[in-house]
């Protein structure tokens, strides 16, 4: 038999392209975090954001420690995800994952 796929990925590895429509995933933020941190903070570092998302629990109204970010252009979110885990303010300063969407 073949062993299982890993599903641990390299760094170099960790980012999917961007998709068409300028929209990035960011993971590991502080619960903190909100809405409008997000698009101070990527639109100060890689362009003009259109639109971010921080999703609550339904439960609790607490951040789930993730957003979504869409930039005005593909070019703003490429850059995002090549960077390297930027630290977002709000978030402790801990370094987040950045990904498109699918």
């Amino acid at each position: 038999r073949a062993p299982a796929p890993s599903h641990t990925r390299s760094p170099t590895t960790m980012s999917e392209p961007p998709a068409a429509d300028g929209k990035i995933f960011v993971g590991g933020l502080n619960r903190d975090t909100t809405a409008e941190t997000i698009c101070a903070y990527f639109g100060k570092r890689f362009g003009e954001v259109t639109d971010s998302h921080v999703p609550t629990d339904p439960l609790s109204g607490k951040p789930r420690g993730f957003a979504f970010v869409t930039f005005a252009d593909q070019a703003s979110a490429v850059a995002a995800c090549a960077a390297s885990r930027p630290p977002v303010a709000g978030s402790g300063d801990a370094a987040v994952d950045v990904e498109g969407t699918v």
